[in-house]
C-alpha cells in the first residue's frame, strides 16, 4: 500500500506535493518577527507593511520572499495586529475575543435552559463556529484588515448582542407570563 501512495504522490503537481505556500509563510512570518523587533510597542502603522517589508526586511536573495514581495499583510492575525497597530492593538483584540467567546458561552448556557429559544442558540452556535473560523483562517492569512473581513467580524460582534437582547426580552416576557398566570390562579 505505501507503494500505490508513493506512486499517486509522484504523480501529483509540485504545488500539491510539496510543501507549496508553507515555506513562503515561514520565511514571511520570519521577516515579520524581525520587523516586529524593531517596532516591539508601536508597531509599524496601518498599512505600512509592504512598504517596510520591501524597503527593510525582503531578502532579494531568497526565492522563497521574491514570491511574495508584493504581499500587504504579514499572514498571521497576531503579527497583523501587532505590525499594524502595535501592542495595545493586540491587547484590544485578546479584549474584544474574550468579550466574544465569553458572551457566545453565557448566551449558550442562557438558551439551553427550559424555555430557552432554539432558534437563538443555534445562531449564538453559529457565531461561535464562524468566530473560531476566523481565528484559524487568521493563523495563516488575512482575517481582518479587509473591509469586507472587518465587516463580517463586526456583524457577527453585533449579531451576538441582539441575540443577548432578544432572549434577554424572551425571559423578560416568559416572567411576565408566568407571573400573570400565577395571579390569575391566586384570584380564582
Amino acid at each position: 500500500m505505501p507503494t500505490a501512495s508513493f506512486r499517486a504522490e509522484s504523480h501529483l503537481p509540485a504545488r500539491l506535493s510539496g510543501l507549496g505556500s508553507g515555506t513562503i509563510r515561514l520565511a514571511l512570518w520570519n521577516s515579520s518577527l524581525h520587523m516586529l523587533a524593531d517596532h516591539p510597542l508601536s508597531g509599524v502603522g496601518m498599512d505600512q507593511f509592504l512598504n517596510q517589508f520591501q524597503a527593510h526586511y525582503m531578502d532579494p536573495n531568497n526565492p522563497q520572499q521574491r514570491e511574495e514581495s508584493y504581499t500587504s499583510h504579514p499572514h498571521n492575525i497576531i503579527l497583523d495586529y501587532w505590525l499594524s497597530l502595535g501592542i495595545m492593538g493586540v491587547l484590544i483584540l485578546l479584549w474584544l475575543l474574550w468579550r466574544y467567546f465569553r458572551e457566545a458561552f453565557l448566551l449558550q448556557q442562557f438558551t439551553s435552559g427550559v424555555g430557552g429559544d432554539a432558534v437563538i442558540r443555534a445562531i449564538s452556535l453559529g457565531l461561535l463556529a464562524s468566530m473560531v473560523d476566523v481565528l484559524v483562517h487568521g493563523l495563516v492569512d488575512n482575517s481582518y484588515f479587509l473591509m469586507d473581513l472587518a465587516m463580517i467580524f463586526w456583524l457577527s460582534c453585533g449579531l451576538l448582542q441582539l441575540g443577548r437582547q432578544l432572549s434577554a426580552t424572551t425571559s423578560y416576557q416568559q416572567q411576565a407570563r408566568e407571573r400573570a398566570n400565577s395571579r390569575e390562579l391566586i384570584a380564582s
